[in-house]
């Protein structure tokens, strides 16, 4: 479903429990600016947004919730006891002026969150952006919501596992994907990062780092589809 407010109760209760019968993952969006907060507590009669999903049989652990900018603690509550899935969209968010997602505060509280671009509602389509969105997005939190926020911006690793590893354990395919284990299938690009760094004095953590914020500068060297090299 889009969202709840383009959605009939009739098909809330279908899709809820279509997936149920049949085992289905659930994607659709939740909190992402605060008018659609507002509207669909008036429209459905509840005090907490993701109430109504929870109502209508559409939380679950195979639930993918995109955006959830502004939980409540209900909201958040409803999360965990469902062991639900967020789908964080940094760049859309900015790029829509919908708002900054606490994803240190989600990630403190044992919440399950993942990257996503939205489909490009934002201008990219690369994960490898978006993991360098969440750390910025949580930088600026830090600074803006210091009152509010108490809780450290995230770093380049959290990030990129937020893409790769943490997802795929959520979907249940992390035996198959997500990192580059022996015998596990992989989509990867190798680069040649600058020249003018001193590599002997960078610590594990500096590559990712590296990676995030030089990569999209430079050409790939070589391009893997499913372990194989591809021509580029």
């Amino acid at each position: 479903p889009r969202f709840a407010i383009a959605c009939s109760i009739q098909l809330l209760e279908t899709v809820g429990k279509f997936a149920k019968d049949n085992d289905f993952f659930i994607q659709t969006h939740l909190a992402e600016n605060n008018e659609e907060c507002k509207l669909s507590c008036e429209m459905f009669g509840v005090e907490s947004y993701a109430e109504i999903y929870e109502k209508y049989g559409l939380f679950t652990s195979k639930s993918i919730f995109a955006h959830s900018i502004y939980l409540s603690d209900k909201d958040m509550e409803i999360f965990k006891n469902n062991d639900s899935i967020i789908a964080h969209c940094p760049n859309s968010n900015r790029f829509l002026s919908s708002g900054i997602m606490p994803l240190s505060k989600y990630l403190a509280n044992s919440m399950k969150v993942g990257l996503g671009t939205d489909v490009a509602a934002g201008f990219s389509l690369s994960m490898l952006n978006e993991a360098r969105e969440a750390v910025e997005s949580s930088k600026m939190l830090d600074v803006f919501g210091r009152d509010t926020v108490s809780f450290p911006p995230q770093n380049p690793a959290t990030a990129l596992a937020l893409a790769t590893i943490k997802p795929a354990e959520y979907l249940g395919i992390s035996d198959e994907v997500g990192n580059f284990v022996v015998g596990k299938q992989a989509d990867f690009a190798i680069f040649d990062l600058p020249k003018y760094i001193d590599y002997s004095i960078l610590r594990p953590q500096d590559y990712i780092s590296l990676a995030l914020y030089n990569i999209d500068n430079y050409n790939a060297d070589a391009v893997f589809i499913d372990g194989k090299q591809i021509n580029i």
